[in-house]
């Protein structure tokens, strides 16, 4: 879950300086091409701007509930009422077999 929050971040700075590089670069072109490359410019830096906002906020939000913790996505041990577990670690084990790691 946390490589998905970097890439995120990631690929919403890549997004960022793409948009400064189209707003930079609008001066090189003629008549209306260069107001539609300068919106279109502001445009992809306001959303990126906003998407890193919102993964930032959420990768925070998701650590702070600890779900870095666990190598998985949010992973936490289910055990089933006879005492048997189901949890990823308990691969060789019986459904109803008790496990001395979880008793």
């Amino acid at each position: 879950m946390i490589f998905k929050a970097n890439t995120a971040l990631a690929l919403a700075l890549i997004a960022l300086v793409s948009g400064t590089l189209i707003y930079v670069r609008a001066d090189v072109l003629w008549g209306a091409h260069r107001k539609v490359a300068r919106i279109v410019g502001i445009f992809v830096m306001v959303a990126s701007i906003l998407i890193f906002a919102c993964s930032s906020y959420y990768k925070i939000s998701y650590w702070h509930q600890g779900y870095f913790k666990h190598p998985g996505y949010g992973w936490k041990m289910k055990h089933k009422k006879g005492g048997g577990c189901k949890g990823a670690h308990h691969r060789g084990h019986q459904a109803k077999e008790k496990c001395k790691d979880c008793n």
